[in-house]
């Protein structure tokens, strides 16, 4: 309910502030990957989550784990800052390829991470190897903002 996606955010802060503070980042280097498991598990999308609120003559489908999911997206742009060795992973390069289908604030956390990842040189033939993979979303995200521009110059 409403309590566990409030506590879990609250848990997702706590690890954030530690991932940024200089004095903390020893604390996760030993548990990064196991924190990336549950962090993955924050970041998917719930359709429980998903409810369809009736605004008159319109239905609107409001996301509450959107907030959740937009949050751990965050941590992880940390968790690579705090341990990118651990951290710039094929597992990490998946979760950015899965965010980049959600809604438009996490493909923004997504890119930044995807740049983040790109400054790493160590990490980069990680990235070359899943170009590919990457092209399809991206052209994605990039129809859906040309419909949005052409539908805003008809009106």
């Amino acid at each position: 309910g409403d309590e566990e996606l409030q506590v879990r955010k609250a848990a997702l802060h706590s690890l954030n502030v530690a991932c940024l503070s200089p004095t903390c980042t020893e604390i996760f280097r030993g548990d990064a990957e196991v924190v990336f498991e549950r962090i993955k598990e924050d970041s998917k999308q719930r359709p429980e989550l998903i409810r369809e609120v009736d605004l008159g003559p319109f239905k609107h489908k409001v996301d509450d784990g959107l907030p959740l999911r937009k949050f751990a997206y965050t941590v992880c742009t940390s968790l690579l800052s705090a341990y990118p060795e651990q951290m710039a992973s094929p597992a990490l390069i998946d979760l950015v390829l899965h965010g980049l289908a959600d809604n438009e604030d996490v493909q923004v956390i997504c890119c930044q991470l995807l740049q983040d990842l790109c400054a790493w040189n160590f990490a980069l033939y990680r990235i070359i190897g899943r170009i590919g993979d990457l092209v399809e979303p991206f052209d994605r995200c990039i129809m859906r903002y040309i419909k949005q521009v052409q539908a805003k110059q008809h009106v």
